[in-house]
C-alpha cells in the first residue's frame, strides 16, 4: 500500500530516490530498538519500566497519525504505462 501511496506522489524519476529513504526506516528501527530497550527500560521512568517504551512509541504515533490526518490529502490519480498510449484507443464492451 505504501509503495502505491508514493508512486502516486511522486514522478516516476524519483520513486527509487523515494522507495530508498522510505525503506530506510525498517534499519532505522532497528537501530533504535537496541538502545531503547536496554537503557529506556533500565532507567524505570516514572516506574514503568519497559511500558515506557510502548507508551513513548505510542505516543509519537498518535501525533504523527493526527499530522497526516490533518495535512495529507489524496493525489489525483496520474496515468502510468500502457494506459497513457491507449487513452485514444476504442472501447470495446463485452457481454455474456
Amino acid at each position: 500500500m505504501a509503495a502505491g501511496i508514493l508512486s502516486d506522489l511522486f514522478a516516476e524519476e524519483y520513486r527509487a530516490l523515494v522507495m530508498s529513504i522510505f525503506n530506510w526506516g525498517i534499519y532505522g528501527g532497528y537501530g533504535i530498538a537496541f538502545p531503547v530497550g536496554r537503557y529506556i527500560t533500565a532507567a524505570n521512568l516514572w516506574g514503568l519500566g519497559w511500558r515506557v517504551s510502548y507508551y513513548a512509541g505510542g505516543i509519537i504515533g498518535l501525533v504523527l497519525a493526527i499530522l497526516t490526518y490533518t495535512t495529507l490529502r489524496e493525489p489525483s490519480r496520474q496515468v502510468i504505462g500502457e494506459e497513457k498510449d491507449n487513452a485514444n484507443a476504442k472501447k470495446v464492451i463485452i457481454t455474456i
